[in-house]
């Protein structure tokens, strides 16, 4: 029988009664409810970048998961964009704070709202081979002796002026 995976525990920590828990939109697709201006502001000017609380600390429970956290698709016609995506990995103890850019003039966005998702994540293992590189000098053309195994390469001389072999 094979190994049983446990299932991808996500911890959520509310830190407020106006926090709301992420919930389910998708498979792996969670949307976070935007609380309040981490700032204080009334109003959000175009072309500031805008600080949004979640009250929410929000950590992978398994090293083997990352949780990407972009902007809702819902508030960009509102005016409002995050650039990047932010990364959350195990043991992150940060409330999660979204910065949305806004991009263009228009009203603000009314508050709670669900203007962020996180995705769930898997890391994949990944192996780098290196194979050598082998310069060519003055024209000369590696040949190969047979031998795959040898790492000693002969060379040849070229004739032709300014051919390149790779």
């Amino acid at each position: 029988m094979g190994k049983l995976i446990p299932p991808e525990i996500i911890h959520v920590q509310r830190l407020s009664a106006e926090a709301e828990s992420p919930h389910k939109e998708y498979f792996s697709l969670y949307d976070i409810t935007l609380v309040a201006r981490k700032d204080g502001r009334v109003e959000d000017d175009a072309l500031d970048i805008c600080y949004f609380e979640t009250d929410l600390i929000v950590t992978p429970a398994n090293k083997h998961i990352f949780l990407e956290v972009q902007s809702h698709s819902q508030i960009l016609p509102m005016g409002y964009v995050m650039l990047q995506p932010m990364y959350i990995f195990h043991g992150n103890t940060q409330r999660l704070v979204i910065p949305l850019y806004k991009f263009k003039e228009g009203s603000d966005l009314e508050l709670p709202l669900v203007g962020a998702q996180i995705t769930v994540r898997s890391h994949i293992k990944t192996t780098l081979i290196h194979k050598q590189f082998k310069e060519i000098v003055n024209n000369e053309t590696p040949v190969s002796s047979g031998n795959t195994n040898n790492s000693k390469t002969k060379y040849k001389k070229t004739t032709t002026k300014g051919n390149y072999f790779f």
